[in-house]
């Protein structure tokens, strides 16, 4: 059984319409500057079924979904039903387990989980797009999390995930959250906030009813120097 994961949450198809919309519209105010768009690392957390990065990987550089392992066949199964290869951008499907990196020393961390391992572009699935592109390693330019914020018990691992795998004053991360719970959402921040170094903002009132609908919120955070 594939649980949560195996279905389809409204938040990434609010989310896709969105950033598609704006990417398209070019009169208007952008979350994203769409010309960096195109170079970015991104690096999505509970993917699911993996529908983002079907609508917004051709949008990007390097788009890799990662999930508990139970879920990565699904995901590459859509990628091939689903997916255009003379599409571009390189596409690419992980397993990672929150819990199990939660759970290792913080010394094994960068050993156990290289970040290598989920942001170099792998030369053979690329499909250049008139782009000179790196095929070694970089940093994960934005995380997404996606309707990843709803059981409590994961935010410790979740935050300990993003904090894992964002390089200071380099890495955006996106949280995108269906205010379903108010204790839950409480919880988030003040665990989020109160990491050493980070800087945690919601996108405005005014914009985010652009992007979503007033069910969701685009939390928006930030890694410093320690």
């Amino acid at each position: 059984m594939l649980g949560v994961g195996g279905g389809v949450w409204r938040g990434s198809v609010l989310l896709s319409q969105a950033l598609l919309a704006h990417f398209h519209d070019t009169s208007s105010d952008h979350l994203f500057d769409v010309t960096l768009l195109k170079e970015c690392c991104v690096l999505e957390l509970g993917a699911g079924t993996g529908l983002l990065s079907l609508i917004l990987g051709p949008l990007v550089a390097q788009w890799t979904c990662t999930d508990l392992p139970e879920m990565v066949p699904l995901i590459k199964k859509n990628h091939t039903l689903n997916r255009d290869n003379n599409m571009g951008g390189s596409l690419r499907t992980e397993a990672l387990d929150w819990n199990k990196l939660y759970e290792c020393a913080f010394a094994a961390r960068k050993r156990m989980f290289p970040i290598s391992s989920f942001s170099s572009i792998s030369s053979d699935c690329l499909i250049t797009r008139e782009l000179e592109l790196d095929t070694g390693d970089r940093d994960v330019d934005l995380i997404l999390a996606v309707d990843c914020v709803y059981n409590p018990s994961l935010i410790p691992p979740l935050l300990t995930t993003i904090d894992h795998f964002s390089s200071p004053n380099k890495t955006i991360v996106m949280v995108v959250m269906e205010l379903r719970d108010d204790e839950v959402v409480r919880q988030f921040l003040t665990q989020w906030c109160t990491m050493p170094a980070w800087e945690v903002w919601r996108i405005g009132d005014d914009r985010n009813q652009v992007f979503l609908d007033e069910r969701f919120v685009i939390w928006i955070g930030l890694k410093g120097s320690e």
